[in-house]
C-alpha cells in the first residue's frame, strides 16, 4: 500500500506512440477487459486498471503487461499462468531505457529487465523509450510507500494487516507474506498483559509461522536463496511458541548469515534456545526420544555451524552435545553417528556400524549360551568377513577396545580353557571351550535378547529342559537397521553437510557411505547336561559362604571386624600406620593371620584390575568434592573403555 501524490487521473501514454495509438495498446481499457483481468489477476476493484498491452497471439489479454495506480502486472508467457511479476510503484527508485529494453531498478537493489515488447508492438515516437522511462521514474518517485512497521508501532494491527493481506492478494511474494508473519508477532510481542499475550499467541503465532513458511518456500524456488533474516524471524516465532527444537534449527541456518547483525542475532537466541534446552532437561533425556528422532547425529565445532541442518541428520555444536555415550577418541566434529538400536546410550561412527552391531548381537549371544551352560561353541565364517578379519577391522578403524563388550562380559566363565582357531579354503572356525559348573540362568543385562524371539525360546528350551545342542546362523543383514531410502536420504543429507563444512564431500561419501558386504557367521554349541550342572554360580557361591562365615563370628572376631571397619571409614584402603595398629589389635584378640584376612576379605571386596583402575580414577575426582557433569561424563567413557557395567560402577563407587 502506498501513498499516492501522482494524480491517476492524467495518466497516459498515448504521447509516447506514433499517431496517438498503436494496436494492441489500449490506454483507455473496457470493462469487459477489466473483469477478464481482475480474474486473471486477483486485483482488487478499489485498483484502477489503467493500461493493457496485450501480446498473446490471439488477442485472449492473457499474456503482457497491465498497468494500474498500485504498479506493473508483468505476465511472460500465457502457458505458464502463474509466473506473474508485480512490481508496485512504492518498490520502484527509477526506470532506464537501454538497449531498446527497460530496466527497473528497484528499492531492494535489484534491477529487472522488462523487454520492450511489453509496451510497444511498433517503434514508438522518437526518443520515445526514454521518455517513457523518464515519466515511469516520476510516477514511482511521487509515490511514497506507507510503512507498516510504523503502524504497528502505532498499535494500527488491523489496518497494516490490511495492507499486506492487499499486497498477498496482488503478487504471491515472499516480502508480503515475511511482512505478515512480522505484524502477526508484532501483535503478540507488543502485548504486556502476560496473559493477554498467551492468548494473541495462540491465535496468530501458528499464522506467523505458516506466512514464514510460505515465505521461504517461495524463495526457495528462485536463483537467490533464501534470505537468512526470514529464518531468524521464524525461528523467534517458533520459540515464543514453545517449539524449541524447531527453533534451534531456524537459528542455526540463520548463524549462516553474511551479515553480522543478523548472525549476531541468531548466536544469541541459539544460546538461548539451547539453555532452555538443556534447563527442561532435552539434552539429558536425549536417549529417551523415539529411535527415529534420534538414529543420527552429527557433532559439529560451534564456529562451523551456521547453516548446518539437514533432513534426518541432528545437528550439535560440540559445546552441547546430548548426554550419550561416544567411543573412546569420540566424537568427532563432522563425523556422522548412529545411535544403538537397542542400548539407547550408545552412539558409534556410521561407518561400519553394521558390523559393530553385528559383533555386538555375537557376543551378547556367546555371553547368553555361557551363562546357558555351553561347554563349547563354535563360529564358522560362511560369508563375508571372518571372525579375526572382522574384529580386526572393527577395532583398528576407531581403535574402541570396548565394542566387544557392549552387551555383556565375555570373560564371565572363568573357566574357559581355550580359543582355538581351524581354517580352509572355505570357512574359517573359532571355537571357545568351557567347564561350566553353575546352573543355566539368564543374565539381566542383556541388550539385544528381548527383541530375539529365537533366543528366548532358547532359553525356555534350555532351562526348562536339557537341550544339549543349538544351531544358529547370524547375518550383518539381521543387523542393518538402514533401509535403502533412509540410506539415500542420509547419503544426500550427509554430503551437502559435508560440503558446507569442507568445501568438498567426495572423499567422504565414499570411505563412511559406502555399501557393506553381507557377513553370515554360523554359531554351533554343545551345553554340558543340566544333570551334571548341580552347583551355584561361582561367584554368588563365594559371597553366601562369606554371609554364611560372617553370621558365625566370635566375640572377638566381632571385635576386629568392628575394628577394621572404623579404619575403613575415613579411608578407602588402610595404611601402614593403621595396619600396625590393627595387627596390635588382632594379636591382642587372639586371632590368626589367616582368619584376619577372611574377616578384612568381608568388608574390602575384590577388585579385578580394570576395576581397581576405575576406582583410583573415581577417587581422583572425588578429591574435588561432588562429580561434576563433566567428570561423570569422562567416567562413563572411561567406565564403558573398561567393559565396567552400571551396576558394577554403583558398587565400586559405594566401596
Amino acid at each position: 500500500m502506498s501513498n499516492n501524490n501522482f494524480d491517476f487521473r492524467n495518466f497516459s501514454l498515448k504521447n509516447f506512440y506514433k499517431d496517438g495509438y498503436t494496436l494492441d495498446c489500449t490506454c483507455m481499457v473496457s470493462e469487459t477487459d477489466k473483469i477478464r483481468l481482475r480474474n486473471l489477476l486477483q486485483i482488487d476493484k478499489k485498483e484502477e486498471i489503467l493500461f493493457l498491452r496485450d501480446t498473446s497471439f490471439w488477442s485472449e489479454r492473457n499474456q503482457g503487461c497491465i498497468i494500474t495506480n498500485q504498479g506493473f502486472y508483468i505476465i511472460p508467457d500465457n502457458d505458464h499462468p502463474n509466473d506473474i511479476y508485480f512490481f508496485p510503484w512504492a518498490k520502484i527508485k527509477e526506470v532506464k531505457a537501454d538497449s531498446g529494453n527497460f530496466i527497473f531498478c528497484l528499492t531492494n537493489d535489484r534491477d529487472i529487465v522488462i523487454e520492450k515488447k511489453n509496451f510497444f508492438k511498433y517503434d514508438p515516437v522518437e526518443n520515445g523509450l526514454s521518455k517513457l522511462a523518464e515519466y515511469f521514474t516520476n510516477i514511482a518517485q511521487s509515490i511514497e510507500e506507507v510503512d507498516v512497521f510504523q503502524l504497528c508501532e502505532n498499535k494500527q494491527y488491523e489496518e497494516a494487516l490490511k495492507i499486506v493481506d492487499e499486497q498477498i492478494q496482488r503478487t504471491d511474494d515472499c516480502v508480503a507474506h515475511y511482512n505478515k508473519g512480522l505484524i502477526l508477532c508484532h501483535l503478540v510481542t507488543d502485548e504486556e498483559d502476560d496473559e493477554k499475550a498467551e492468548k494473541l499467541a495462540d491465535k496468530y503465532l501458528d499464522e506467523a509461522i505458516s506466512e514464514f513458511d510460505t515465505a521461504i518456500e517461495i524463495e526457495k524456488k528462485s536463483n537467490d536463496g533464501v534470505p537468512e533474516i526470514i529464518y531468524l524471524k521464524r525461528g523467534e516465532a517458533k520459540g515464543l511458541y514453545g517449539r524449541t527444537q524447531e527453533a534451534r534449527k531456524d537459528f542455526i541456518l540463520a548463524y549462516n548469515s553474511q551479515d553480522k547483525d543478523i548472525q549476531e542475532a541468531a548466536k544469541g537466541n541459539l544460546d538461548y534456545m539451547e539453555k532452555e534446552a538443556e534447563e527442561s532437561g532435552f539434552f539429558e533425556n536425549y536417549r529417551d526420544l523415539p529411535y527415529i528422532n534420534r538414529k543420527f547425529i552429527m557433532p559439529i565445532k560451534d564456529q562451523k555451524i551456521g547453516g548446518c541442518v539437514a533432513e534426518g541428520i541432528n545437528t550439535f555444536r560440540m559445546s552441547n552435545l546430548p548426554n550419550v555415550k561416544f567411543p573412546i577418541g569420540h566424537p568427532i566434529s563432522g563425523e556422522l553417528y548412529i545411535g544403538h538400536p537397542y542400548n539407547s546410550k550408545l552412539y558409534f561412527p556410521y561407518e561400519n556400524s553394521e558390523e559393530i552391531f553385528f559383533l555386538d548381537k555375537i557376543h551378547e549371544l556367546c555371553y547368553l549360551l555361557q551363562c546357558l551352560g555351553a561347554e563349547q561353541i563354535s563360529i564358522t565364517s560362511i560369508k563375508g568377513k571372518n571372525v579375526t578379519e572382522m574384529n580386526k577391522s572393527t577395532l583398528d578403524t576407531k581403535g574402541d577396545a570396548n565394542i566387544k563388550l557392549l552387551s555383556g562380559d565375555l570373560n564371565y566363565n572363568k573357566d574357559a580353557s581355550s580359543i582355538d582357531e581351524t581354517s580352509s579354503h572355505q570357512e574359517r572356525t573359532m571355537k571357545w571351550l568351557f567347564d561350566p559348573t553353575s546352573r543355566p540362568f539368564v543374565p539381566n543385562e542383556l541388550i539385544w535378547y528381548a527383541e530375539q524371539p529365537q533366543w528366548q525360546r532358547l532359553a525356555n528350551s534350555r532351562l526348562n529342559g536339557n537341550m544339549l545342542e543349538y544351531h544358529e546362523n547370524v547375518s550383518t543383514a539381521d543387523t542393518k537397521f538402514v533401509s535403502k531410502h533412509e540410506q539415500e536420504t542420509i547419503k544426500a543429507s550427509a554430503k551437502y553437510l559435508w560440503t558446507k563444512l569442507n568445501g568438498s564431500s567426495n572423499s567422504k561419501v565414499d570411505s563412511d557411505l559406502k555399501e557393506n558386504i553381507e557377513t553370515l557367521w554360523r554359531v554351533d554349541v554343545k551345553f554340558r547336561s543340566v544333570k551334571e550342572l548341580t552347583g551355584e554360580n561361582t561367584e554368588v557361591k563365594q559371597l553366601t559362604q562369606q554371609s554364611e562365615r560372617s553370621n558365625q563370628l566370635t566375640d572377638n572376631e566381632q571385635q576386629y571386624l568392628d575394628s577394621i571397619r572404623e579404619f575403613l571409614e575415613d579411608n578407602a584402603e588402610i595404611t601402614p600406620r593403621e595396619r600396625k595398629m590393627l595387627d596390635r589389635i588382632r594379636t591382642s584378640l587372639n586371632i590368626s593371620e589367616g582368619r584376619a584376612k577372611e574377616l578384612e576379605e568381608l568388608l574390602t571386596p575384590k577388585l579385578t584390575e580394570d576395576e581397581q583402575e576405575y576406582l583410583d580414577m573415581y577417587r581422583e575426582y572425588k578429591e574435588d568434592g561432588a562429580i561434576s557433569e563433566k567428570a561423570r561424563r569422562r567416567l562413563d567413557k572411561f567406565a564403558m573403555a573398561l567393559g565396567i557395567s552400571e551396576e558394577r560402577i554403583k558398587e565400586i563407587e559405594a566401596i
